[in-house]
């Protein structure tokens, strides 16, 4: 008679995973095993739990296992990739670029502002990021009408160095500022918490009370006369720069807070 070799024995096979997996040992009762609750993974998110065999680890000879969980590492707090700024005086119809690298970070976020002059046969109509248009927030005037201030951002703009163009329109001219700034490790679902716009005269911007908290950004923009603009306390600029002696544009960003506040400080009244 020849030699015969039993071949493996199936233990158990799963054929509910409503609970996901990860779970370090079998119950008896959990179907599938369970699903990350953020602790190894985000919530709700399915994460391979591999494992190998071991004679060190294990309270009896059952139990030689060693479990090697891969961890979602989500930032606590969006990161700031890379910031930058420029002017273009006395432009007329057509597009303007500026380039802006992003890096080739997870849950990337992009925000342009763009500060231009209230022109009724001039203005700024849109802006692109690597080609892709950029969805608008919306504007702010002052109160005598000259300056506009736009907001466009983007989700997961593509990586590398590309030019953020600014489409302008009109038979006339007029002048812009841009301000740039990319995260990464933000919410793809709700990238932002509120977008608030205000215009005033005088030589304080400030908003205060800002329903925020320590794991996300609060960032400013401003549009003024000739003036110089200075940034809050514990805010961090952007850019901040005069065109064509006639519009300041500038933009900082700050750690949030559970009541914030973000402030500029102006060399005189602008309105």
């Amino acid at each position: 008679m020849g030699n015969y070799t039993k071949g493996p024995t199936l233990l158990k096979a799963w054929d509910n995973w409503g609970a996901g997996i990860g779970y370090l040992e079998d119950d008896e009762r959990t179907p599938g095993l369970y699903t990350a609750s953020g602790i190894l993974g985000s919530a709700t998110e399915l994460r391979p739990a591999p494992f190998k065999n071991t004679v060190a680890v294990g309270v009896d000879e059952s139990h030689h296992y060693q479990y090697f969980f891969e961890e979602s590492l989500a930032t606590s707090v969006p990161v700031v990739d890379a910031v930058s700024g420029t002017t273009f005086a006395n432009v007329g119809s057509g597009t303007q670029t500026h380039a802006h690298a992003v890096a080739n970070q997870p849950n990337r976020y992009l925000l342009v502002f763009v500060s231009y002059t209230d022109n009724a046969n001039w203005g700024v109509t849109g802006v692109r990021y690597a080609g892709a248009y950029m969805t608008d927030l919306g504007a702010v005037t002052d109160p005598g009408i000259t300056r506009d201030k736009r907001a466009f951002v983007r989700k997961m703009p593509t990586v590398g160095a590309n030019n953020v163009s600014i489409e302008c329109a009109g038979s006339s001219t007029g002048d812009i500022t841009v301000e740039v700034i990319s995260f990464y490790g933000v919410d793809q679902t709700a990238p932002y918490h509120a977008y608030l716009m205000q215009s005033g005269t005088g030589t304080a911007i400030s908003r205060t009370g800002i329903d925020s908290s320590a794991t996300e950004r609060m960032v400013m923009g401003i549009v003024a006369a000739n003036v110089t603009a200075t940034m809050g306390a514990g805010q961090t600029e952007i850019a901040n720069q005069l065109v064509d002696g006639a519009t300041r544009g500038a933009a900082s960003y700050k750690t949030g807070a559970a009541s914030g506040s973000l402030a500029y400080t102006l060399s005189a009244s602008s309105g």
